[in-house]
């Protein structure tokens, strides 16, 4: 077990666990400086120069997700006894801050020249990421209840961020208008 490559490690969990194209993504990129090392190579100095060279080429942020999705590699090998031994990535993150976006918000008013299109209406008053309004069928409208609404589950055309993402979005009133010329003609 101890001979087996990083990457190898990396495409088994793909084959147990079948994770969205986006975690395999972020999977890729967290492995990719040490993706050719046999496990057993993995230890702390390992971890303490991925860590070092990091934070020489990336932000604290990134650096922080990518060492949080190797502890996670790491936990999910070691529960399918894929590998043996303690994590060496559990503290590699300790003190790197995630710095979140402060977005500047803005009143309706403001995106007064956007008050006429469709797509803006609709994110503006639902809440729904861009791929999801963009990518839904008709299939998945429902106008025929009490409270209309966004049906959001996986779709051939294009799959959600994640489990939590299947949901029903309530269609606001004032989009309605734009729901039936978009979607239901």
């Amino acid at each position: 077990m101890d001979q087996m490559k990083v990457s190898e490690l990396t495409e088994k969990l793909n084959k147990i666990y079948k994770p969205q194209p986006s975690t395999l993504k972020y999977w890729e990129k967290s492995i990719k400086p040490i993706s050719n090392l046999h496990i057993g190579e993995i230890n702390h100095e390992v971890v303490l120069d991925y860590r070092i060279n990091g934070l020489e080429q990336l932000s604290e942020s990134t650096l922080k997700v990518r060492i949080g999705y190797l502890k996670g590699i790491w936990n999910k090998a070691r529960k399918w006894k894929l590998i043996q031994g303690e994590n060496p990535w559990l503290d590699a993150d300790d003190g790197l801050i995630h710095e979140r976006r402060d977005p500047d918000l803005h009143p309706w008013d403001y995106y007064s020249s956007y008050h006429n299109d469709p797509y803006f209406v609709c994110l503006w008053y639902s809440g729904m990421r861009i791929g999801e309004l963009a990518g839904i069928y008709k299939e998945n409208i429902v106008i025929d209840s009490t409270i209309p609404y966004f049906n959001l589950v996986h779709q051939e055309n294009r799959r959600l961020k994640n489990r939590e993402s299947i949901r029903k979005v309530p269609i606001h009133p004032k989009c309605m208008p734009y729901v039936k010329d978009l979607y239901l003609s």
